[in-house]
C-alpha cells in the first residue's frame, strides 16, 4: 500500500481563466500600493492564462474584465517582465532587508531591461508608419528629400526628448516615494523605542499589557507600510498643487 502511494504521481492542477482572472486583478489592485513585486505576479499569472486562452479576441476580453484600467501594451510589459524574472517573492516585505532590496534591484532591472525593448520596437514601429504614411507604392523606393529627412529626424528626436524627459519624471517620483517610505519606517522604529523604554515590564512604571498593545501597533504599522503601502503618489500630488 505505501508502495503504491510513493509512485502515485502528484499533478497540480490547471487553473481556469476565471480562476485566474480575480487572482490578477488582486494583484493588480495592490501594486498600486505596495509595488513592482506584484506586477510581475500579476505578469506571471497573465502568461498562465493566456496558455489556456485561445484566440485573440477571448484574450482581448479576458484582459478587458479583468485588467480593465491597464492598456495591452502594460500588460504586455508585465508579461514580459514576468517571463524574464520569475524568481521574485510573492511579498518581498516578508524577506530581510538586504534580500528584499536585492530582489527589487533584480526586478526593477529586469523592467528595465524590458522597457528599453518596448522603446526600440516602439521606434521601429514608428519609422516603418512615418515611411508607410508619407510615401505611396509608387515612391516606395524613393529616398527622402533632404526637407522630408531633415523633418523626420526633428519628428524622431522629439519624440526620444518626450520619452526622456517622461522617464526622468517618473524616475523622480519613485526616488520621492521611496524616501518617504524609509522615512515613515524610521519614524515608526524610532518612536516605538521610545515608548518602550517608558512602558517595557522591566522598567520602573511600566505596564506589560500596554507594552504588547505597543507592540501589536508597532508591526501593524511596518506591515501597512511594506506590504499595502500608503498612497504616496496622491500625497505628494497634493502637496505640489
Amino acid at each position: 500500500m505505501k508502495k503504491k502511494l510513493k509512485d502515485k504521481k502528484v499533478t497540480t492542477p490547471v487553473r481556469t481563466p476565471e480562476v485566474l482572472g480575480p487572482l490578477i486583478e488582486q494583484d493588480l489592485l495592490k501594486a498600486e500600493k505596495a509595488g513592482l513585486q506584484y506586477y510581475l505576479a500579476a505578469g506571471a499569472k497573465l502568461n498562465e492564462a493566456r496558455e489556456t486562452i485561445k484566440g485573440d479576441r477571448e484574450w482581448g476580453r479576458f484582459r478587458m474584465r479583468w485588467c480593465p484600467y491597464l492598456e495591452p501594451e502594460q500588460c504586455e510589459r508585465y508579461q514580459r517582465a514576468a517571463r524574464r524574472y520569475a524568481g521574485i517573492p510573492a511579498t518581498l516585505s516578508k524577506l530581510s532587508g538586504d534580500m528584499r532590496d536585492s530582489h527589487q534591484k533584480k526586478a526593477e532591472a529586469v523592467i528595465a531591461e524590458v522597457d528599453a525593448e518596448i522603446a526600440a520596437e516602439w521606434d521601429a514601429g514608428f519609422i516603418k508608419a512615418h515611411e508607410n504614411n508619407r510615401r505611396s507604392e509608387a515612391e516606395i523606393n524613393r529616398p527622402l528629400t533632404a526637407e522630408e529627412q531633415a523633418e523626420y529626424e526633428e519628428e524622431k528626436a522629439q519624440t526620444k526628448r518626450f520619452r526622456e524627459q517622461f522617464r526622468a519624471q517618473e524616475k523622480a517620483r519613485e526616488t520621492s516615494e521611496k524616501e518617504l517610505r524609509d522615512f515613515a519606517e524610521k519614524i515608526i522604529v524610532a518612536g516605538y523605542r521610545a515608548l518602550s523604554k517608558k512602558y517595557h515590564p522591566d522598567h520602573s512604571g511600566g505596564d506589560g499589557a500596554v507594552f504588547v498593545k505597543l507592540t501589536d501597533a508597532r508591526d501593524w504599522a511596518l506591515a501597512q507600510l511594506n506590504e499595502h503601502g500608503f498612497d504616496l503618489s496622491d500625497f505628494l500630488r497634493r502637496k505640489s498643487a
